[in-house]
């Protein structure tokens, strides 16, 4: 079993111009106990984040397909052909490519990470979205109890499959000078 993780197009996994997708799919792939398992699929790039876990897929000339659509495509057609048994499947900040992966995959668990506000994005803007995508997933994972709540505004079922996943960052300790006693009141 493999764990494929997609990004969007725009997202460049790469060390000079990371962004945040991109640097949260590197801090989980970091502190995960299944580092082998783990594929980052993107756009390609010449140097990725994690050299070893990732497949950069390269844009056809085509100007009038949709670039997201082929990386999920392209995407599918490799773990399809590489993979046997369980696939599991991220797909990040792209809820409208649900519908792809899930009609070009076989025996596959399907996560979608919502990083931003799911009522903004194509795919997941209308209740009907809404349902469809809780239809299809079997996990919808939220960086905020904010967008968590957004993504259930007026869906009545399915709410236990829908979770908040916070963002984390690496604490560095760091010395602070001692503070100095001040007397903030006046006489």
């Amino acid at each position: 079993m493999h764990i494929n993780i997609l990004l969007p197009h725009k997202e460049k996994f790469s060390i000079n111009s990371a962004s945040s997708v991109s640097i949260t799919v590197m801090n989980n792939f970091n502190h995960s106990k299944y580092k082998k398992l783990i594929r980052i699929f993107g756009q390609n790039v010449c140097n990725p984040l994690i050299k070893d876990n990732f497949i950069g897929i390269k844009d056809p000339t085509i100007f009038f397909k949709s670039k997201n659509k082929n990386l999920a495509n392209k995407m599918c057609k490799i773990i399809n052909k590489t993979q046997t048994g369980k696939k599991i499947i991220e797909i990040h900040n792209r809820p409208y490519l649900v519908n792809t992966i899930f009609k070009k995959t076989q025996n596959k668990v399907i996560t979608l990470f919502f990083h931003n506000d799911p009522l903004s994005m194509r795919g997941s803007k209308s209740i009907i979205e809404r349902n469809k995508l809780l239809q299809r997933v079997d996990k919808v994972i939220c960086v905020s109890n904010f967008i968590k709540n957004k993504f259930l505004r007026d869906v009545n079922d399915n709410h236990n499959k829908v979770t908040v996943l916070y963002n984390g960052i690496e604490r560095q300790a760091v010395n602070f000078p001692k503070k100095k006693e001040t007397n903030y009141f006046c006489r």
